[in-house]
């Protein structure tokens, strides 16, 4: 149940730029160039994130490791749609790649 429910969370994370592209654009005020800024932030994130969760698998119980990162997936997603900031809604994408 843990990993269909991460699985739903990160497939609609991945398809919320594709799909918002015209009203993220409009209400952000913002270019083609932030867009793809913005849709790539989260590789950033998921390059980080692959290089400190190596090391904290060994240190951190892995039951604890899953659900602080689900939590903070679905945080960081739950903030995209609600925050009018580009800078926090990049930030966000950074921490969702990350987590």
């Amino acid at each position: 149940m843990v990993i269909l429910i991460t699985y739903l969370i990160v497939n609609f994370d991945h398809g919320i730029v594709p799909a918002a592209i015209h009203e993220l654009e409009k209400d952000l005020r913002i270019d083609d160039l932030a867009l793809g800024l913005l849709g790539s932030l989260v590789y950033l994130g998921l390059m980080l994130g692959s290089i400190v969760s190596g090391p904290l698998i060994n240190k951190i119980n892995n039951k604890f490791l899953i659900c602080f990162t689900i939590c903070g997936n679905l945080t960081c997603v739950v903030i995209f749609p609600f925050v009018e900031s580009f800078l926090v809604i990049s930030i966000s994408r950074v921490f969702v790649g990350f987590f």
